[in-house]
């Protein structure tokens, strides 16, 4: 089985974490390190997958069919010529590697010539260029939940212990008012009993010096529980510090997820739909490089008409288009012969930002954007 150059195409795309996710699911065992180990070196986890698709053909073939089942069988059964049209829509869905690796499991007899159909459909649509950006925006997404979903695993951790340590501070402070009463009762009885020894002889003085021996060792008792509840404070004001940085690291992550939902109201203002869309007199702007249809938005106190384009138009799609707006507004993850086609058409009207983030900041202010 020929899975090699995508395998570690598909290998060399995840993170860390994820390639030692799939030593465990493969239920492989390195020399010197136990299992799910997570300080194993990076390269000595690569060349072990690496060799997966050679040495577990078997166990390989069983771990494609169980996450990418529904591909493998579309693959399958696609006839040749039918290799491109439906491999623009797979490379929506999966990574190139992945789709490459379905069609060399699939055990068709025309695996070449099903490649080459594919290699055509990625250049003819630019896919590689996005598929790249989406996993990396996967990534990132997946890598925040895991350390958001470890934080609030460690908070629970603490708050359990906590409880624990209110427990056990509980149970001291009974202890030690058990041990207060018993000491005022002694006292009290021990007094009593003097009162009476300095009437008797001096064998009653000696007994009542002996009682205040006694006294005094309870006494010492009562300080080592008063240093063992200090102690015990102590600890529970490092665990308290210790929480509230733990909850200033989720205050953090939560920022940063509130940043992605902030760009999200952005598409979601985007999608929104409103009347008088063809009216003449509102400035048109056209953005190229995301997707969306014509919409009517106010931005401060102006108007504009929007349009997204995807960045793999024609060039001559690209300036019929062109023609018919004010103002294009192209995104930096734009491919680069897009950039070139634009900057010929376009002239002064094309200006740039780095993400649809800016697009609202920047037409309210047009010396934000970048030329």
């Amino acid at each position: 089985m020929e899975t090699v150059n995508p395998w570690v195409d598909y290998l060399e795309s995840i993170d860390r974490e994820q390639r030692l996710r799939l030593i465990n699911e493969f239920g492989l065992s390195i020399q010197g390190f136990r299992k799910g180990a997570k300080n194993i070196p990076d390269p000595l986890v690569l060349q072990v997958l690496k060799d997966i698709p050679q040495r577990y053909k078997k166990r390989f073939r069983n771990w494609f069919e169980s996450e990418y089942g529904q591909l493998l069988r579309e693959t399958a059964e696609c006839p040749v010529d039918q290799i491109g049209e439906s491999g623009r829509g797979w490379l929506e869905k999966y990574p190139t590697s992945i789709i490459k690796l379905a069609l060399l499991v699939s055990g068709r007899k025309d695996t070449d010539a099903a490649l080459q159909r594919l290699e055509s459909a990625i250049q003819d649509n630019g896919q590689q260029t996005t598929g790249q950006a989406d996993c990396e925006t996967e990534k990132k997404i997946h890598s925040l939940e895991e350390r958001l979903s470890q934080l609030e695993q460690r908070l629970h951790e603490l708050e359990t212990e906590n409880k624990n340590l209110q427990a056990q501070n509980k149970k001291l402070q009974s202890e030690r008012m058990s041990l207060q009463n018993k000491i005022t009762r002694n006292q009290k009885e021990y007094q009593d009993k003097l009162d009476k020894e300095r009437e008797r002889s001096v064998a009653w003085q000696q007994k009542y010096e002996e009682r205040v021996a006694e006294i005094k060792h309870k006494d010492e008792e009562l300080d080592q529980v008063v240093r063992l509840l200090q102690d015990t404070e102590q600890q529970l004001t490092a665990k308290s510090r210790r929480i509230d940085e733990l909850e200033k690291d989720l205050q953090s992550n939560v920022g940063k997820l509130e940043e992605q939902r902030r760009l999200l109201d952005v598409y979601k203002a985007l999608n929104q739909t409103s009347e008088n869309v063809e009216d003449k007199n509102i400035p048109t702007v056209l953005v190229v490089g995301v997707e969306f249809p014509r919409v009517q938005m106010k931005i401060g106190e102006t108007t504009y008409v929007l349009e997204g384009i995807a960045d793999y138009q024609k060039e001559s799609d690209l300036a019929e288009l062109c023609k018919d707006y004010e103002r294009i507004v192209m995104l930096s993850l734009c491919h680069h012969r897009v950039r070139i086609q634009l900057n010929r058409l376009c002239g002064t009207r094309l200006r740039e930002i780095p993400s649809i983030y800016q697009l609202r900041d920047a037409l309210v202010n047009e010396r934000g954007l970048v030329s």
